[in-house]
């Protein structure tokens, strides 16, 4: 009874809504953390509106990175949100002794909550998945975020056994990245009267359905770490219902997904590729990879340069005066 209501107060204290964006790590050359880079990126979506921070998860390469480097990004996320937003940290590990201290490293740095896939090694049933989440959630230090990721993780959990997960006490939130919008939806009208947690999707391509009519709380998306202002006004323009210009938006989004194939076949580097080598262009920071992955080659950033500049100028075409 004492874990249920519990659960409750951390959902009425902590609502996790709007723009979130999945922050890339920058790197250098030598593929050391890059924190003069970091600092900018934080202080750029934090400039562009956004409503929190997505720290350690897919998009910052987390399995290449050493604890030192995971700690130092989470220490330098919280120093520059001051406060403004929550900062929500991936804690995820194969061993929920390492999960466990992830989250309880990630607390003492200042992190507002913490997320964690199913197990991307091992595949799970449903009530295999159900059971480890409740485990998880119940141990680590924070409000827990279920981030489920079908592709990694090889578990599509049906409506019923995701009910069952936003039920667990201390669960807030659930980002969901199948990129099925069915799916999404199902998920959606299974949790609309019966539980309190935030839906978020995780697919740029799904960002602006899924906001004016899949019933997502809100969005954690990777190019929001390029664009953090294109995907602030989708927002704000979904909560308004206008639909003709949240038809623009998402076509602008579609348009800036090119950034991702640039490179090549739809594979985990080509994306790194794409979102590393905008960043360079915007100036936030270098196109650097880590290894096993590589950069974007130089003579493939014209496209780049090209995608991008057709995203700003469309973007000044359709603003007022």
């Amino acid at each position: 009874m004492h874990s249920n209501k519990q659960g409750h107060t951390q959902r009425e204290a902590m609502k996790i809504e709007g723009v979130i964006p999945a922050l890339p790590t920058p790197f250098t050359s030598n593929g050391e953390l890059d924190e003069i880079g970091l600092a900018k990126l934080v202080q750029h979506v934090l400039a562009g509106g956004v409503h929190g921070l997505w720290v350690l998860g897919s998009t910052s390469e987390f399995p290449s990175l050493n604890r030192v480097q995971r700690d130092r990004i989470v220490e330098i996320c919280v120093q520059k949100a001051e406060g403004r937003v929550p900062i929500i940290v991936g804690v995820g590990d194969l061993d929920e002794r390492v999960m466990i201290k992830n989250s309880e490293e990630a607390a003492r740095a200042g992190a507002s909550a913490c997320f964690a896939t199913l197990p991307y090694y091992y595949t799970l049933d449903s009530a295999e998945s159900v059971l480890y989440l409740r485990r998880i959630a119940s141990a680590v230090s924070l409000p827990f975020v279920f981030y489920d990721n079908p592709f990694s993780t090889n578990v599509r959990l049906g409506k019923d056994a995701m009910l069952e997960v936003a039920s667990i006490p201390n669960l807030i939130a659930i980002k969901e990245s199948s990129g099925d919008f069915r799916r999404f939806i199902e998920i959606a009208e299974t949790f609309a009267d019966a539980s309190p947690a935030s839906l978020l999707q995780g697919i740029e391509q799904l960002a602006g359905p899924s906001l004016v009519l899949g019933g997502a709380c809100g969005a954690v998306l990777a190019l929001a770490s390029v664009v953090p202002h294109l995907f602030v006004e989708l927002y704000k323009t979904a909560l308004a219902g206008d639909v003709a210009q949240l038809r623009r938006l998402q076509r602008q989004v579609l348009r800036l997904c090119r950034l991702y194939e640039v490179k090549g076949a739809a594979t985990d580097g080509a994306f790194f590729a794409g979102l590393k080598a905008a960043l360079e262009v915007v100036g936030i920071c270098a196109r650097h990879t880590t290894f096993p992955f590589s950069d974007m080659p130089l003579e493939k950033m014209r496209d780049v340069e090209t995608i991008l500049a057709e995203y700003q100028r469309e973007s000044s075409e359709a603003r007022p005066g």
